[in-house]
């Protein structure tokens, strides 16, 4: 029993210790994990750009492009030419952006361009960042023509659902080394009380040992499992919902930045497909003939969405320009999607308190602690 004392001496200190020293060093680790997914991404990228399978564009190569394009534009280079050039370069992967390259090419007119481009993603399946990198560029064009501020406030937004998206990320990752490094603790624990304690050796077949350790085995695999799935959801939910104030502002602030009345930049709306049914009943009015007032009561009856319909109806009463507008609209959209990832991160500690009171903590009690207490009752 007397050399069970120092084992439960240094199980108590590593208790103490260990959750400080990974709070300190996982969110370290987080970021380097991340930033070596980001190098893999982009190595596996560039080795599958000439073969037939279909790698999506991430969101910092679709930034690079409307970059370096505008760049292009800026130095008198043609918006078609521009585009096309740039989308070869930084996703030469997406069959995607290349058909979109190709279109631009053939001397297509933009908006047919970026029109086939949108049909050929809704075909394929669910909305994604290329499909929001062409809306906004889509919603941006006028009369065939794409200015460089709009192409540049495309890549704004892309470097911004960038940032979030990696906060969301580095706190998942955080949480999931977190509890990884918890869920440690019994299998460490036990192998050095093992390798301490000659009875314990002695007594791993006795039912008082196995039948604990089987427990805390069983409490610890379905402890991960969960962790799991709550980091997977969270993160899923970090995602902008259809309809999204944010993704309802960017469309109409590129429209905005390209000279559009405020009227005709609510009618392209719809060009995201992920706009929602409140913009989509904005879209069937104005097409109507419905007055703007009238045509943004959808708008105006949401909270969420109030202070673009009331920024779009004190542009259209001022009869101004739309550059300050775009600006405000930038800016609203820009902090409705720090909140919404804010109010996401928020909520990981307290959705992961659940599994770790219930099964991790339990699975190094029942699983480490009482086979000890055990064979020391027994030997005793």
């Amino acid at each position: 029993m007397t050399r069970l004392v120092p084992l439960a001496t240094f199980m108590a200190w590593f208790w103490w210790l260990a959750p400080r020293v990974g709070h300190r060093a996982d969110r370290s680790l987080a970021r380097r994990r991340l930033a070596s997914h980001r190098t893999n991404h982009d190595a596996h990228e560039t080795l599958v750009a000439t073969q037939p399978s279909h790698v999506p564009a991430s969101l910092d190569r679709l930034s690079a492009v409307a970059r370096d394009a505008a760049q292009s534009m800026r130095s008198g280079e043609v918006a078609g030419v521009a585009l096309s050039r740039a989308l070869v370069t930084h996703a030469p992967g997406s069959h995607t952006m290349l058909d979109l390259a190709r279109d631009l090419d053939r001397a297509v007119p933009l908006d047919d361009a970026f029109a086939a481009a949108l049909a050929r993603r809704r075909r394929v399946g669910s909305p994604d960042h290329e499909t929001r990198f062409v809306s906004l560029l889509a919603a941006g064009t006028v009369d065939t023509l794409l200015t460089p501020t709009v192409v540049e406030r495309a890549a704004d937004v892309l470097d911004d659902l960038a940032a979030r998206e990696a906060d969301v990320r580095i706190a998942s990752a955080h949480a999931s080394l977190t509890v990884r490094f918890l869920t440690a603790l019994p299998a460490g624990v036990a192998a050095l009380a093992l390798l301490t304690s000659g009875e314990l050796r002695s007594s791993w077949r006795h039912p008082a040992v196995v039948v604990p350790c089987a427990i805390g085995i069983a409490l610890h695999v379905t402890g991960r499992v969960i962790v799991r799935r709550i980091v997977a959801a969270v993160v899923e939910s970090a995602h902008e919902p259809e309809g999204a104030a944010s993704r309802l502002a960017d469309t109409l602030a590129a429209g905005l930045a390209a000279g559009l009345s405020p009227a005709a930049a609510c009618a392209r709306l719809d060009l995201d497909p992920d706009c929602g049914d409140t913009a989509r009943a904005v879209v069937v009015a104005l097409r109507s003939g419905a007055p703007l007032s009238v045509a943004l009561g959808p708008l105006a009856s949401d909270a969420h969405t109030l202070h673009l319909a009331e920024t779009l109806l004190a542009t259209a009463h001022a009869g101004t320009g739309g550059a300050d507008a775009a600006t405000r609209l930038a800016d609203h959209s820009r902090r409705r999607r720090a909140e919404h990832t804010r109010a996401a991160v928020a909520a990981l500690p307290g959705r992961l308190s659940v599994p770790v009171t219930l099964f991790v903590l339990p699975s190094f009690l029942v699983g480490v602690l009482v086979p000890v207490v055990a064979t020391g009752a027994r030997f005793s």
